[in-house]
């Protein structure tokens, strides 16, 4: 019950999230939201996590975890690379991943991007690693888009939607990102009410990363 659209251009990453969240429904565990964060900035850095897939870890939600990870490696965090942020990300989630994974009542996937620029380094990056089969970091590049609500988006990523092509992304400036990102959105919307499903929805959060900071352009309630 997601969809993220991310970028990385030239100057900038660009995220954009949904803010569905439905619970187990063999459990009821989980969280049952229209608002729910799925876009973490680490706060004082040019760096931040987005999460897709089953929303508990263990017994704590994302927020949670997220929050731990950034508390505990503040420090590590300031200094380190991307990459390497990305690969002790790894090592602190795993075990909450696998226990989660382990319960039978949990069907899906658990997915990260850690997404941002490294220190004294002028070029952002981003890394994806998802539960089960894709634990080792892997670079991303331009237009990125994970969660269910792909499908609505899929029709567009070969060609122009208005000005827009998802080949050109690396020149946009984050402004131009942000109109496409806006467009691919409304798109995926249009083309699910059409269907008549509800698979993504509730709220839109969207985060700039420059060399700076990281910045809300529409954030959680």
């Amino acid at each position: 019950m997601t969809l993220i659209i991310g970028t990385i251009s030239k100057n900038s990453i660009v995220l954009t999230s949904d803010g569905l969240s439905t619970p187990n429904p063999l459990t009821g565990r989980g969280v049952s939201s229209s608002d729910y964060q799925k876009i973490f900035p680490l706060l004082g850095t040019p760096v931040a996590i987005a999460h897709y897939g089953l929303n508990i870890l263990g017994k704590r939600e994302v927020s949670e975890v997220v929050g731990g990870f950034a508390a505990q490696y503040a420090e590590l965090i300031q200094k380190s690379s991307v990459i390497d942020i990305a690969k002790t990300f790894v090592e602190f989630v795993k075990a909450d991943v696998q226990l989660t994974l382990n319960d039978p009542t949990n069907e899906g996937i658990i997915g990260f991007w850690i997404t941002g620029f490294s220190p004294k380094r002028s070029k952002p990056k981003l890394y994806e690693i998802y539960w089960p089969n894709q634990i080792i970091p892997k670079s991303c590049k331009g237009l990125v888009i994970v969660g269910d609500g792909k499908e609505f988006i899929m029709p567009y990523l070969g060609k122009a939607l208005g000005p827009f092509h998802p080949d050109q992304v690396y020149a946009y400036k984050g402004d131009y990102v942000r109109q496409y990102h806006d467009r691919l959105y409304n798109a995926a919307e249009a083309e699910q009410m059409r269907q008549g499903k509800r698979i993504f929805g509730g709220s839109k959060h969207q985060l700039t990363i420059t060399r700076k900071e990281c910045s809300w352009v529409i954030g959680p309630s």
